[in-house]
């Protein structure tokens, strides 16, 4: 079936279910702020959608955010998780349509499908615009013994973590902000910290850099880079190639700050990306694809990612995707 326009035109909520086919208006993939945002405008703007959110609660890296939240405009949060709970409340007070332990787990952009996999069953809905708002994920080392200490929860926060790691020994990966924030944090109860980093260039900014490259516990290692993770139950030792040169160095814990990458893989090959994986889109989040939208840290450089440019993303997006289902703009096909 197909129309000719999409004036005027609204198609039903639905999903399929024992064989039937539903769809809405927008499908939102990913529960971030971006994403919260575009849910919060559809249902303003009375577009039928459904938000998709492969953890239990929404807020996609909200939860991990452990300082105090001072940059968002009317909002002053403890940390992520409360104002995570903002987001929850706000979604529910208007009455979003949102999913969450729901894993996407396939989008198919010629049918207008996307697929996904809640209380081991897998469901589809059919959109008529998407909104892929993914985020991104840490960047790994890739390294032997990475991904072992990783499955094994040694994962840390400066914040958070300060306390366990006092009079220890640290190391972290890592020259961006991030990277200069943990070292800085950590050297006021850490017996040591070892700052690792490919070059002498640092993204950190200059105040972070003036504090940190000035304390005494605080070791920086330029032209290096982490080789190898040694540890069976815990990290005791890691490898770093440092200007050539191999180094051992026993570590009791181990911070990996260097960078984000884009969760992009659901449209691989179906929209266009860089080399990195990164999806291209325009002001609006257009994609390649004009049905498929991005938005929020899933296209957004690190360096200017931030809570509220991800909302007014989600806000213009759904804007941009009104406008479209409510003037003239050409044959849609579904």
């Amino acid at each position: 079936m197909c129309r000719e326009s999409i004036t005027g035109w609204r198609l039903k909520r639905s999903y399929l279910r024992g064989g039937h086919m539903m769809n809405v208006d927008v499908v939102i993939v990913g529960g971030g702020p971006a994403g919260v945002a575009a849910s919060i405008w559809c249902k303003r703007l009375e577009l039928s959608s459904v938000l998709l959110e492969s953890n239990s609660r929404i807020g996609g890296q909200l939860s991990h955010i452990h300082n105090r939240i001072i940059d968002y405009p009317g909002i002053v949060a403890e940390n992520g998780k409360e104002l995570q709970k903002h987001f929850e409340d706000h979604l529910a007070m208007v009455k979003s349509e949102v999913k969450t332990g729901c894993e996407a787990v396939s989008v198919d952009c010629g049918n207008k499908t996307v697929s996904f996999v809640r209380n081991d069953g897998k469901e589809t809905v059919s959109y008529t615009f998407l909104i892929l708002a993914t985020g991104s994920r840490p960047r790994s080392l890739n390294v032997p013994g990475e991904k072992e200490m990783l499955e094994r929860n040694e994962v840390y926060s400066a914040v958070r973590d300060k306390g366990r790691l006092a009079n220890k020994v640290v190391a972290i990966a890592g020259g961006g902000d991030r990277a200069f924030e943990g070292a800085d944090i950590l050297s006021e109860l850490s017996r040591k910290v070892y700052l690792i980093h490919r070059s002498d260039r640092f993204k950190a900014r200059k105040a972070l850099q003036d504090r940190v490259l000035n304390r005494e516990n605080i070791e920086v290692l330029t032209h290096s880079t982490v080789t190898a993770v040694l540890g069976d139950r815990q990290v005791e030792q890691i490898r770093v190639n440092c200007q050539g040169e191999e180094l051992s160095l026993s570590v009791e814990a181990l911070l990996i700050r260097i960078g984000v990458e884009p969760v992009s893989s659901l449209v691989k090959g179906q929209v266009d990306m860089d080399e990195n994986g990164c999806i291209q889109s325009d002001q609006m989040g257009q994609t390649s694809d004009p049905y498929v939208y991005a938005i929020g840290d899933l296209v957004n450089d690190p360096k200017y990612s931030s809570l509220s440019v991800s909302g007014a993303q989600g806000m213009m997006t759904v804007k941009h995707i009104n406008e479209r289902l409510n003037t003239n703009t050409g044959p849609v096909y579904y």
